[in-house]
């Protein structure tokens, strides 16, 4: 299990679903975010995960900050 914490505006609960879209650009990212970003990062997170027969989730998301926790299988448990 891999997780990862940042300590930014969070993720809306409106946003919480698209987030993993490709090339989805929330309303706090297109107001706060420079126009080089593609909203593609958790897309290819998501896709290599799958591809592992992992998960990826949003584990926990606040106004201060979100964490995001991605599962993969052992290869030999």
């Amino acid at each position: 299990m891999i997780t990862v914490t940042d300590t930014g505006s969070g993720i809306s609960d409106v946003d919480r679903d698209r987030v993993f879209e490709r090339f989805v650009r929330t309303s706090r990212q297109d107001a706060t975010r420079s126009q080089r970003s593609f909203g593609i990062g958790l897309a290819l997170v998501r896709d290599i995960a799958t591809a592992a027969s992992g998960t990826v989730e949003i584990a926990s998301t606040g106004p201060h900050g979100t964490t995001m926790r991605m599962t993969l299988p052992l290869a030999n448990p």
